[in-house]
This record gives structure tokens, sequence and C-alpha cells, in this order.
């Protein structure tokens, strides 16, 4: 794995040298960060509650009517145009399933780990350094060694950017793939019309993080980066596939998994407005939020696929 440090991450570094709000004092930045993220929170656990409010609907909303101002462009262009059918994305189908036996491949992303702990307090200590710098990060594994992510991609080479800028922070850390172990022949009791949108559910949720994670690893990197609006526009309408989609699924979905599937989509929901609110008003915070749902996607997808386990 790459390294980005003479040591590998053992937790937080030393100090870092001041980071781009070094304009503020450390009080006004750390008043800054937290009013941000939570004024967001807010907006995005009203527009989740309504999601998940209304999973019996036929048809789920577009995602652009899920921003936090009803209404208002994403990217101030007024009428924006649904995207044509052939503008949407082929994806391949993230397994099969044969009757009402699912078989689904193992599936790798790449984290950038900040620290790997043997005592849980350490552990929970650390996260709170980190977060406390406005950085997204989430504690994974029961038990030692407890290891602290800071950052996702679908590619080294985006999960490498964000590495970058820890180092810039002069933090420890390093870029390592992060494996969910695949599922096959597993039987799920669910409608076997409603089951067989499972594979392609589960690639669209894979497309989602892949440019959200792209999207907010450059976006941090670089603040000037921009995003289309044809590329909004597909963006949205994948994730409004993916919504509809899950939504059909989780609806009647045993008990057993039904909780972690219904959290993949509030996960990539909350990314897609972080992601809204950025281009609306180019703050880091926002980009940090993506990162911090799409981990949370990550932990979420691990207890999804071991949910199968459970069962059996």
């Amino acid at each position: 794995s790459p390294v980005f440090s003479k040591s590998r991450g053992r937790g937080i570094g030393a100090t870092g040298r001041m980071n781009r709000f070094s304009g503020l004092s450390s009080s006004a930045k750390l008043f800054f960060t937290i009013a941000s993220a939570v004024g967001l929170g807010l907006v995005m656990g009203m527009m989740v509650l309504n999601i998940f409010s209304n999973l019996n609907v036929d048809q789920a909303p577009s995602s652009s009517t899920a921003h936090p101002q009803a209404g208002e462009p994403s990217l101030g262009q007024a009428g924006a145009p649904p995207m044509n059918s052939g503008e949407q994305l082929t994806l391949i189908p993230s397994g099969t399933v044969q009757g009402n036996q699912v078989h689904l491949p193992a599936r790798t992303y790449y984290v950038v780990q900040a620290g790997a702990f043997s005592e849980k307090q350490v552990a929970d200590e650390s996260l709170q350094m980190h977060m406390q710098k406005g950085w997204a990060g989430i504690l994974l594994g029961d038990e030692a060694p407890y290891r602290l992510y800071a950052g996702v991609a679908s590619s080294k080479e985006e999960a490498m950017l964000l590495g970058q800028y820890y180092r810039e922070e002069e933090l420890d850390i390093y870029v390592k793939e992060h494996v969910t172990e695949a599922v096959s022949g597993v039987e799920v009791t669910v409608n076997g019309e409603t089951l067989s949108k499972l594979p392609s559910f589960l690639a669209k949720g894979e497309e989602l993080v892949k440019q959200m994670g792209s999207l907010s690893a450059r976006g941090i990197m670089n603040p000037s980066t921009e995003l289309a609006q044809k590329d909004w526009q597909q963006l949205q309408e994948l994730h409004r596939s993916f919504l509809e989609e899950g939504k059909a699924l989780f609806l009647n979905w045993p008990e057993q998994g039904k909780k972690e599937g219904e959290e993949l989509l509030r996960q990539l929901t909350e990314a897609m407005n972080a992601l809204d609110a950025y281009y609306k008003q180019k703050h880091p915070t926002y980009l940090w939020n993506v990162q911090q749902a799409l981990l949370r996607y990550v932990e979420a997808y691990d207890q999804f696929m071991a949910s199968f386990s459970r069962a059996h």
C-alpha cells in the first residue's frame, strides 16, 4: 500500500501546519465547522425522513426535489430538462439472482487509514480529535485492531488524492484495500421479480460511490473543480433510479438485512444532498460530509452483506 509518511498510521500524528483556513482563529474555525455541520445535518435529516416515510409510493422522487431549497436549480440553470434515456449509464449488474438464490461478488474499496489501535478508548479519542478538524472518519472493527478510516474511493488514484491532503496536514496515513466478502447461493424470501432488482441496485450504488468519491476527493484538493450541468443531471438520475429500486427491494425485505439495506439508501442520499449543497456554496465542509456519508455507506454495505450469512 502506498505510504504517505515515514511511519504508518498509528493514530493522529503531530499537529500539522496551518490548514486552508489559517486566516481564522481556532475558535472561529471550530464554530464555523460545527455550525455548518449542524445546519446541514438538520436539513438532511428532514429529507431522509421524508424518503423513508414514503416507501410505499409507486415512484421515488427525483433527488433534485430533495435538495435544501425546493425548486432551486442545482447549478444555477433554471428549468434544466430531465436527462434523455440515451444518456443513461449502462451498468453491469453486480451479481446474479437465480430463483430466490443470490450470488454477489466481492467488492473492493480503497480507503485512507489514519490509525489502527489496540485500545478502544484511544481509538475513540483519536477519532474525536480527527472529527474536530472537520474531516471525515469512522472506526471499524468490533475488536482490536480498531481501524480509523478517513476517506474512501473506488480507485486507488482517487484515494491517494485524499492521502495527499492528509500528508500536507502532516498526518500519518496509508491507502489500503477494504474488501467485502462475496455471497454465493444464499436464498432470500423475497418476491422473485422484486429480488431480481438487487444486482442492478448494487451496481448503481457502486457507481454513485465511484462518482461522488471522485468529485469529493478532487474538490477537496482543488476547490475550483466544477461539474457540468449534464453530468450533474446524470448523477441525479442515477440516484433517483437507485432510490426507486431500493425502495421496492426493502419494502418487503426480511427483517434480517432490512435495516442495513435502508441504511444504504440513507447514506447515499445524504452524500447527494451534501454534494448539491457544495455546488451552491463552495465550502469544503460539504465535501467532507460527502466523504463521511460514503464511509457510512461502506460500513452499511459490509453489514448488509454479512446479513446473508447471519440468516443461514
